[in-house]
């Protein structure tokens, strides 16, 4: 997935606010939450390291009329996994 992804559909789709994906490993997940969407990007990171690979995925937002964009690092700065 690129930081813009064209889609058929410009509407929200349900319940995939957030999207957790990579140019390689694919589409992982999709999550109405950030905090969610960041536990499976941790838990993707982890399992790659795990078998000494890294993983290209990212984080990605539906945004209406346009499509998932990357979510950016500032954002995923403000994330606290311990709330």
């Amino acid at each position: 997935m690129t930081n813009k992804t064209k889609t058929k559909s410009k509407t929200n789709p349900k319940n995939r606010t957030y999207c957790v994906a990579g140019d390689v490993v694919g589409v992982i997940s999709y999550h109405r939450e950030l905090s969610a969407a960041q536990r499976s990007l941790d838990d993707d990171h982890g399992a790659c390291a795990a078998q000494s690979g890294y993983s290209d995925a990212n984080i990605f937002r539906w945004v209406d009329g346009v499509g998932y964009e990357c979510v950016d690092s500032e954002e995923l700065g403000m994330y606290d996994p311990d709330r």
